[in-house]
């Protein structure tokens, strides 16, 4: 997986006014995730990432719509099998 990016306060202000944008979500999330840490749901227009940092069992899932919204999911060992 690539190493998120750190972004400045000046690229993180720009990043804001674009978040509505289908190439401003794919940049928060490059930022957020790395290039490779993500996937986006074109049938539900949303932007998926399993969180790398979750420890509990299954997964642990950020899913984020246009504009920043987001929320978790998780998923049981036995939902996955």
């Amino acid at each position: 997986m690539t190493t998120p990016r750190t972004l400045t306060d000046r690229q993180l202000k720009a990043l804001g006014k674009r978040l509505h944008t289908d190439a401003g979500m794919a940049e928060l999330m490059d930022a957020t995730f790395g290039s490779d840490g993500w996937v986006y749901d074109a049938a539900d227009e949303l932007w998926v990432a399993q969180d790398p940092k979750y420890e509990g069992e299954g997964r642990s899932y950020y899913l984020v719509r246009r504009g920043g919204n987001w929320t978790k999911a998780y998923l049981r060992d036995e939902v996955l099998s």
